[in-house]
């Protein structure tokens, strides 16, 4: 069976929705949490190329929601599956963002239904003892957050 990290970009995302994206709505709705879609949608509503390359790479990286419980907090949501990989370009995103306002990630693991929230500045405490890879399709490097 071919999974999502062994296709394309373009292949990954042709008249799909995002899983992980979907599955925090579900979280927040059971956790009766306020929110509201924010970042860009990779898979719906694309921007069109000539403008998507044109924008600064922490503009194209912003988070997925606003989520507003006891505090409010911007959200990334990430589905995996095996390991939990973490560009370095996404780090540098999420730095930024966690300036403006403090930035948690909702993950997911497809195998095992595991979801979480983990907040930015605690991730950070660790990710830099991580293993680390690159991905074969664009060299970018990861760590592997566990």
């Amino acid at each position: 069976m071919i999974n999502d990290a062994q296709l394309s970009f373009a292949e990954r995302n042709i008249n799909r929705t995002n899983r992980a994206e979907k599955c925090a709505v579900e979280y927040f709705d059971k956790n009766k949490l306020k929110y509201v879609r924010y970042g860009f949608d990779e898979k719906n509503r694309r921007i069109e190329s000539a403008i998507w390359w044109n924008l600064p790479e922490v503009v194209r990286s912003s988070p997925d929601f606003i989520v507003s419980n006891d505090s409010t907090v911007f959200v990334e949501a990430k589905g995996y599956r095996g390991d939990l990989k973490i560009k370095v370009n996404d780090l540098i995103a999420y730095e930024h963002w966690n300036m403006i306002m403090p930035l948690w990630l909702y993950i997911r693991n497809f195998d095992t239904s595991e979801e979480q929230m983990i907040d930015f500045k605690n991730m950070k405490k660790k990710i830099y003892e991580c293993e680390t890879g690159q991905y074969q399709d664009n060299g970018k490097t990861y760590f592997i957050y566990r």
